[in-house]
């Protein structure tokens, strides 16, 4: 029996040796093999309507008039290509295939770098645990930032593990996929990017100073590689500061930005000297608030930095937009199962590296607080800088190198409590895959009847549909569909986009002046909103253009509902669309507009008859 266990270990251990021969390849069958299970068991969506855009843009559809090399957040190259495919093959999903090519490059480049350390058959379990555990999630919901985020980390530890390995057969191969991997990171977008690279700065200047003395061609052959393709980075850097629409719609959007996103903006009586100084009222606030943005008077770039001045950042107990720690750390389908994994992993870590792992987690916490509660961004931004650091503790992972110093008197207890720890991390990874898997089949069920409702409102070329906020529910759809249900459905949104060349030309093609008062007078012209963003409409339009409005419901479904704006001489009863509880000042206003109503039909004076 002993001699068929070793015999057994013998041939595992064989393989295992095996398969740093050929990195690229194994790691590219064994990613291959995991896409292959996700997708049948698997189906991906967009993260939310930022990515949607970014669609219609490039596909001409929805939002976009024709196929647009501008697309957004994203660099210009990327939209370029994607402009191009779309117009060879229309009804291809290419833009499903440039999110999925990003994760699937950088969980590639990051595995293939597990593979040049010795007996990496460990780390790869790790790995696994990982991908069925946390990437799941990044693969049921596919959102831009935090691809960009995985795909330099993906390349940033291939760049690294050729550096420590040191063998030149790789490194053409290891420097066109960690290319593949910078690229696609950089075009999605800049911003985390940037973020990762920081967040990643500890250990580079670490490992540099470690493997410095190991000769010239070793030390400067990835560094040059990085160098050079940063400087073909800039050559794409800002073709949209080049377009004079575009230039302005930055100017618009870091505006909007910094008071939204960066401050902590409240309506206050304390507070309302400031926003009567721009012209705002609280109604224009909470338009505002409810991403509402095609009044560029009224919601001009200077009248945005006027009232950044009066609400500088600062540190706050709860962040503006992305909730407390506890509301983070709550959520099961992000920062749980990454310290979960985390904490089990670094059972694994050498003692050697304990430290030096410390201070790239203390950096990183350091950021991700700046990050939370200076800047205020919204968490996906910021969350996968805890996936660097647990990629970090499956890179140096070692079981035969315990945590704990040789001969120590809990060494024995040590090793068995962390292999039961591993043991419950396998079978937490499939928990997490399966609440993924009703979270995805919750979508599945609304994907049809979001479809039929569309198909029913059976939209025209001639039609133009005005959105606010999330009313219409994009993101519901597959990544993987054409997306050519929205072909002549034409879709004019007031969110970050409304300032921008794209809405102008949808804006010039059906003949719109003022959007907002144009909804009541064009015939073909429709609004889809909820109920509150119809209360803060119509407000808007009794306070800046003394219109009363009457909504008519002319389309309703669970999803989304259509309403046609017409004029009125009484003031709006708000019943329309689903308003209750008038304000007292509208039901003054109407009870004195009744009695001069009552009083122009009185009957005429016998006298001055």
């Amino acid at each position: 029996m002993k001699a068929e266990t070793l015999n057994l270990k013998q041939r595992l251990g064989f393989l295992t040796d095996r398969l740093p021969e050929r990195p690229f390849l194994h790691s590219f069958l064994f990613m291959a093999a995991l896409f292959a299970g996700a997708f049948q068991v698997f189906t991906p969506f967009f993260f939310n309507n930022d990515d949607i855009s970014q669609l219609f843009f490039a596909k001409g559809v929805g939002f976009g008039l024709e196929p647009s090399a501008y697309i957004g957040y994203s660099n210009i190259s990327i939209g370029w290509l994607l402009k191009n495919l779309y117009l060879l093959s229309p009804k291809t999903p290419w833009f499903a295939y440039y999110y999925l090519s990003a994760l699937f490059l950088g969980l590639w480049a990051f595995l293939a770098s597990l593979f040049f350390q010795p007996r990496p058959a460990f780390r790869v379990l790790l790995f696994c645990i990982s991908c069925v555990s946390i990437d799941a999630y990044y693969f049921v919901l596919l959102h831009y930032t935090i691809l960009s985020s995985l795909a330099f980390q993906g390349a940033l530890f291939l760049l690294v593990g050729l550096y420590e390995k040191g063998d030149s057969r790789w490194y053409w191969k290891g420097f066109l996929l960690s290319g593949l991997c910078l690229y696609l990171s950089f075009a999605m977008r800049l911003g985390p990017f940037l973020l990762a690279g920081l967040s990643t700065l500890p250990w580079g200047l670490w490992v540099f100073q470690k493997h410095r003395w190991t000769g010239s061609r070793r030390v400067f052959q990835p560094f040059i590689f990085i160098a050079a393709l940063a400087l073909s980075f800039l050559a794409l850097f800002d073709h949209y500061g080049c377009d004079p629409g575009w230039k302005e719609f930055k100017r618009f959007n870091q505006a909007r930005i910094n008071l939204m996103d960066y401050r902590d903006v409240k309506y206050t009586p304390q507070t309302r000297p400031y926003f009567d100084s721009v012209g705002w009222s609280e109604n224009d606030f909470r338009m505002f608030e409810s991403w509402c943005f095609i009044d560029s008077h009224l919601y001009s770039v200077e009248k945005m930095q006027n009232l950044s001045r009066y609400f500088p950042s600062c540190f706050t107990d709860k962040p503006a937009s992305s909730g407390s720690l506890n509301d983070i750390f709550s959520n099961y389908f992000t920062s749980q199962a990454v310290l979960t994994c985390l904490l089990t992993f670094l059972l694994f870590l050498p003692l050697k590296f304990f430290r030096f792992f410390l201070v790239n987690f203390i950096w990183v916490i350091a950021l991700f607080l700046y990050m939370m509660y200076f800047l205020k961004v919204p968490e996906r931004i910021f969350l996968p800088l805890l996936s660097y650091l647990l990629n970090l503790s499956i890179y140096y992972s070692n079981p035969r190198s315990p945590l704990l110093p040789e001969r120590h008197p809990l060494l024995g207890i040590f090793k068995i409590c962390r292999s039961a720890f591993l043991g419950l991390a396998v079978l937490l990874s499939f928990s997490d895959a399966h609440r993924y898997f009703l979270l995805d089949q919750e979508r599945l069920h609304q994907v049809q009847g979001l479809q039929d409702t569309i198909a029913r409102l059976n939209p025209t070329d001639q039609q133009l549909y005005v959105a606010w906020g999330n009313a219409l529910p994009y993101e519901w759809i597959p990544a993987l569909d054409d997306f050519e249900i929205y072909r002549n459905f034409h879709i004019l949104g007031l969110g970050v986009f409304a300032p921008s060349p794209h809405s102008e030309e949808m804006i010039r093609r059906f003949g719109l002046g003022d959007v907002l008062v144009d909804l009541a007078g064009k015939p073909n012209v429709f609004l889809i909103c909820g109920p509150s963003e119809g209360a803060y409409y119509t407000r808007y339009m009794e306070e800046k253009h003394h219109l009363s409005i009457r909504p008519l419901k002319v389309f309703s479904s669970p999803f989304f509902n259509v309403f046609k704006i017409q004029l009125r001489s009484p003031p709006p009863s708000y019943s329309a669309l689903g308003f209750k509880n008038r304000p007292a000042s509208v039901r003054l206003r109407g009870a004195a507009w009744a009695f001069w109503n009552a009083w122009r039909a009185r009957a005429p004076c016998p006298l001055k008859a």
